[in-house]
């Protein structure tokens, strides 16, 4: 390669690395760059394949969880909502604090007598409890729910369904997570009271 002028000496060894990373592309004067996604074979770039990149990347593997919750058909907005709930990344009482923001009362919004955790507000309030209690009884099962989201999105399906069914259910357990998700905002932000089930 021929260069406009002579590199410094501290841009020399950018200059060694950046070569060493072209060392194998063949240069083409009759083609346009194009950017391409080198995770995968045709170069198309997919989110899906830079999760299981990153993921790769940290030493993890997907987790049953995930594998299941991306591949459901729910709303988009429902299914970060659900991912954000179990990596624990929802605002709570004990996440603000936490964080160093001064809490008054670490109280959930909807009991008004546990500390608001993800755990707590979303599987065993009293309140969201009893939310899940009548969808087991909506469609006639009794189920003893976990208070943990993984374990309760895992135990959340009805015995006896192939795998498509239990993915419309699964769509009902990312949607009610969800709209607990909004009515604690709109509880807190537009001053809604809560409605006992």
């Amino acid at each position: 390669m021929k260069w406009r002028r002579d590199w410094f000496e501290w841009e020399k060894p950018i200059v060694e690395e950046f070569l060493k990373l072209i060392q194998g592309c063949i240069m083409r004067i009759d083609a346009h760059d194009q950017l391409v996604w080198a995770g995968v074979i045709h170069g198309e770039y997919k989110v899906r394949e830079a999760y299981n990149t990153l993921v790769k990347a940290v030493g993890g593997k997907n987790n049953e969880v995930f594998e299941k919750l991306w591949r459901s058909k729910g709303p988009p907005t429902a299914q970060l909502c659900a991912w954000r709930v179990l990596h624990s990344r929802v605002t709570t009482q004990d996440m603000l604090h936490n964080r160093g923001i001064p809490i008054n009362n670490f109280n959930c919004i909807f009991c008004n007598s546990c500390e608001e955790t993800v755990n707590h507000v979303f599987f065993s309030c009293k309140k969201t409890s009893s939310i899940w209690k009548l969808c087991d009884k909506w469609v006639g099962v009794q189920n003893v729910h976990h208070n943990e989201a993984h374990s309760h999105c895992l135990g959340f399906k009805l015995a006896g369904l192939g795998g498509k069914h239990n993915g419309v259910w699964r769509m009902v357990w990312m949607s009610i997570i969800w709209n607990i998700w909004k009515h604690k905002n709109d509880t807190i932000f537009k001053k809604i009271r809560s409605v006992t089930c």
